[in-house]
Order: structure tokens, then C-alpha cells, then sequence
């Protein structure tokens, strides 16, 4: 567990210098979405407002690195992100409306919140907290982070929920850029197994271990 709660506080103070004016010259973020079957819908990066509004970013795994929106402002403000929202965003360039209710599922590897997020269309999500925002697996089950936290050292963490209690997942490689084929090294136990990273368009799609599939955007804007 120990190792568990260092690399959190190191991820924290990643993202504490990625919201500094010198981010892109010190940090490459990516929200990651990860699903452990061969099927996964997406993954979408809140951005959270002083008044509790998320302004997300989101993309398909199968949607060809297109990068779409959503604005989900709170009916009630919370602390902890959890609440009924009122949705708006575009789609392939398609205005929509609708619902968004979050709920605390329970607590992660740290301390972390692990969340639920379900549309009124009948999506559903696993989200996670950071210090920027919220990333958010729909139809996948585990949401983190693609990361070069020190130059050349780039990393793998996902967090899911398997009913009870929240999961961890790591890898950890050498690298100079996120796309390309790894040996990805287990960072919390586990078989070390490779990983491949395809960027398309304004997105990447990734392959690891166990027939899991991934997708990724940027966090750092």
C-alpha cells in the first residue's frame, strides 16, 4: 500500500505543476479510459468551475479521434462532485440536451472517490477525481491516467469499482512520446505484459494486456 499512496501524491503534485502557466514544459497528461473486455465506449475530462459547472472534453474509442463537448451545470452545488446536473454538448457537430446524476460509489487506492455517472440517454460511467478535474470511463471500467510525470519515464493508472471496494492498475515504461509498442512494467503487482499506443486524430486508442482496450485524450489544455 505504501508504494500505492507514494505514486498518488506524486501523480497530485503532477498535476498541481500542470496547472501552472510551465505545464506543457513539464508534464504530458492523458485521461484514460480502460476496459477489461474487447468493448468500451469512451472517455470524457471535466474541468470543474468555481460555481461546480464541469466542462468536459470527450471521445469515442471507435470515434476516429474526434473530440466532442459537454457542459453539465449543477443544480446543487456539491463538495465532492456528486449531484443531478443539467447536460449540454454536441456530438459530430449535433446539439443535445439532457441529465447527468453522479453518486460516491466508495473510496480507492489513497483515499481516492471513486464515481458514478449516469445519463438520461442510459450511459453510465466510472470516474475519478484529480486535481484539475474528473476523468470518467463510459462503458469501460477503470478511469486514470497516461502520464510522462519526469522526462522519459511515462506511466499507466487506472482506477475501478468492483462492487465492494475500489481496484488499481499500473504499468510503467520508457518512452520519448506516448505512441509506439512497450513492455509495460507492473507498478502494483502482477505479470508485466505489452502495450500498444495508436494515436488517431486528436485521440489514442490503446491495446494492453489481457485483451483489455484503452483511449485517451489530453488533460493538460
Amino acid at each position: 500500500m505504501k508504494h500505492i499512496v507514494r505514486y498518488l501524491a506524486g501523480l497530485i503534485a503532477a498535476f498541481a505543476i500542470a496547472g501552472t502557466a510551465q505545464a506543457q514544459d513539464k508534464i504530458h497528461a492523458y485521461a484514460l479510459a480502460v476496459s477489461e473486455t474487447s468493448s468500451l465506449g469512451g472517455v470524457i475530462h471535466y474541468t470543474i468551475g468555481a460555481d461546480g459547472t464541469l466542462d468536459g472534453r470527450f471521445t469515442y474509442h471507435a470515434g476516429g479521434g474526434r473530440i466532442d463537448s459537454e457542459v453539465a451545470t449543477p443544480r446543487k452545488r456539491s463538495r465532492n462532485a456528486t449531484g443531478v446536473y443539467d447536460t449540454r454538448g454536441t456530438v459530430n457537430g449535433v446539439a443535445y440536451t439532457g441529465t447527468l446524476t453522479v453518486t460516491r460509489l466508495g473510496a480507492g487506492a489513497g483515499g481516492t472517490d471513486i464515481l458514478e455517472f449516469v445519463w438520461n440517454n442510459g450511459d453510465r460511467g466510472i470516474g475519478v477525481r484529480h486535481p484539475l478535474g474528473l476523468i470518467v470511463a463510459y462503458g469501460g471500467d477503470e478511469a486514470g491516467l497516461l502520464s510522462e510525470l519526469e522526462p522519459g519515464r511515462w506511466t499507466l493508472a487506472v482506477m475501478g469499482w468492483n462492487g465492494e471496494t475500489g481496484r488499481l492498475i499500473g504499468y510503467e515504461w520508457r518512452a520519448t512520446q506516448p505512441a509506439g509498442s512497450y513492455a509495460g512494467k507492473p507498478m502494483f503487482g502482477g505479470d508485466a505484459g505489452g502495450i500498444v499506443i495508436e494515436q488517431v486524430g486528436d485521440a489514442y486508442r490503446l491495446k494492453l494486456p489481457g485483451g483489455a482496450v484503452g483511449v485517451a485524450i489530453d488533460a493538460v489544455r
